[in-house]
């Protein structure tokens, strides 16, 4: 299954120093250019006109996809960037046959987790079974959520139990002493954490440090560190920083049980699972979808569209050149909007923007209904340039605001399990937050809903630069000078 995109990406393999519009110098090149051209002509974009402040749109953009070929299409999200239904029946004519491979998934990770009732499994599994360490590194939130999937991935794979990793920048330890991501989620293995915590206790207690280091300045503290290391000799340690680990847990690497579900399928899973909404996150976040609208919209069964517009941080020059992406207009959404909305037969979107412009266009737009986080801080675009998130999130902790930290990612997490709640999705996937949405969409429905992303294809593999930005300027884009300079990080 390949989108018109894509196909023009393939076309350019073979005619990789020619544009499309000029003669080929190889016979399979000139065939598949004028191949191209049909196809550009048959699946053209919607005509767009402006009028009164409105895009109208005046025809279809391209040629509709049924659910069941992008379901079975294990690389579909990795060569698409846009999924059109060919009907809207409702959500429930969505859904792929992907029940029997979730529900074997979901009862290996309750095993190796520890997360069954069963006491007697459940001391095996802490006991004898080794745990997987690991710290996430401090970057945008979900950037920083997303690094737990390789190790639980990895944890999966053989057969350990990842214990709930560290997340200290964005947790205040006055609210939230665990400092880790139960703090927003469940924990990952309750009664390893606990057992894994009163281990390492007994053992500072009970182990002397070496009489060589008692006579020494500052011994306790020694003392600590050396029990520290001899406490961790049943645990993996796994370092995101690894250039050997986060390149070996990648698509190639899939349980052979799951590997004609595919790299979406199995990422959105795992993260499906890291993301259980701890109590408290799931009374504030039904308690934002209730004040939004969004529950009883979904409730009277009218379809709601998700549409996520970044821009704050990422409208930098220097996040420009970092990320491969550009700060697009709300203008540049609003033909896809009508034209899903068309196709969705609905008139109401939920709108996720940092945006304090962006939100105020689309309360005044006509004929739509737009629902929001009302709680959410938005800035307008005519001030100041907000500092990077990655570092801004380092420099509150030194400060001692990590407070602010928390209550950042808190919304970051509501907005986006917001998003995922919608029947359809609009945004960009060079955006974390907006692939994080796409992929708890993906695994809770079942199905792969309808989306469009303005710029990149789906895309994970953390560490590595693996994101490509197919709208990002390049010098020449079938030229072999400049190649990889729309590429991105795409965790």
């Amino acid at each position: 299954v390949m989108s018109r995109e894509n196909f023009r990406r393939y076309c350019s393999r073979w005619n990789s120093r020619q544009s499309f519009d000029a003669p080929a110098t190889n016979p399979l090149g000139r065939v598949l250019g004028n191949l191209l051209k049909k196809v550009d002509e048959l699946l053209s974009p919607a005509s767009i006109r402006k009028e009164a402040g409105l895009i109208n749109v005046t025809s279809m953009p391209a040629t509709a996809i049924q659910a069941s070929a992008a379901c079975s299409e294990p690389n579909f999200m990795l060569y698409n960037r846009e999924l059109w239904p060919a009907s809207w029946p409702g959500p429930s004519s969505y859904k792929c046959s992907w029940s029997k491979d979730r529900d074997s998934l979901l009862s290996h990770l309750r095993k190796i987790q520890g997360t069954t009732s069963n006491r007697d499994q459940l001391q095996a599994v802490c006991t004898k079974q080794k745990f997987l360490v690991t710290r996430l590194l401090p970057a945008g939130w979900w950037s920083t959520v997303l690094g737990a999937l390789k190790p639980l991935g990895h944890a999966l794979r053989t057969d350990r139990t990842i214990l709930t990793p560290k997340v200290r920048p964005f947790v205040d330890p006055n609210v939230c002493p665990q400092i880790d991501l139960s703090c927003f989620f469940l924990p990952l293995a309750p009664a390893c954490d606990a057992i894994a915590t009163n281990n390492s206790r007994e053992a500072k207690a009970h182990m002397p440090a070496p009489s060589w280091l008692r006579w020494l300045p500052g011994s306790s503290l020694l003392s600590r560190r050396f029990v520290s290391r001899e406490s961790r000799r049943d645990r993996l340690i796994v370092d995101l920083n690894d250039d050997v680990f986060v390149r070996g847990e990648s698509a190639s690497n899939l349980p052979q049980a799951y590997k004609l579900r595919g790299w979406f399928w199995w990422t959105s899973h795992l993260l499906q699972y890291i993301t259980r909404p701890s109590q408290r996150l799931l009374h504030d976040l039904e308690l934002e979808a209730l004040e939004s609208g969004l529950s009883s919209a979904l409730a009277s069964g009218v379809s709601v569209i998700g549409v996520h517009v970044r821009h704050g941080d990422s409208c930098s020059a220097k996040e420009r050149h970092r990320m491969a992406r550009v700060c697009a207009p709300f203008e540049d959404y609003l033909g896809h909007i009508r034209v899903l909305s068309q196709r969705l037969k609905t008139t109401t979107i939920f709108l996720a923007t940092d945006d304090l412009d962006v939100w105020k266009a689309a309360t005044t737009l006509p004929n739509l209904t737009v629902l929001t986080m009302r709680s959410m801080s938005r800035l307008s675009a005519k001030g100041p340039r907000p500092q990077l998130w990655d570092k801004l999130v380092l420099e509150r902790e030194a400060n001692h605001l990590s407070h602010l930290n928390q209550r950042g990612a808190w919304d970051a997490t509501i907005d986006a399990m917001l998003l995922a709640r919608c029947d359809g999705l609009i945004g960009k996937f060079t955006s974390t937050l907006f692939r994080a949405a796409m992929s708890m969409k993906s695994a809770s429905c079942g199905c792969i809903p309808p989306f469009v992303s303005l710029d990149a294809p789906w895309c994970f593999d953390y560490g590595v630069k693996a994101g490509e930005n197919w709208e990002f300027p390049l010098p020449s884009a079938y030229d072999e000078v400049g190649r990889g300079e729309n590429r991105f990080w795409c965790q």
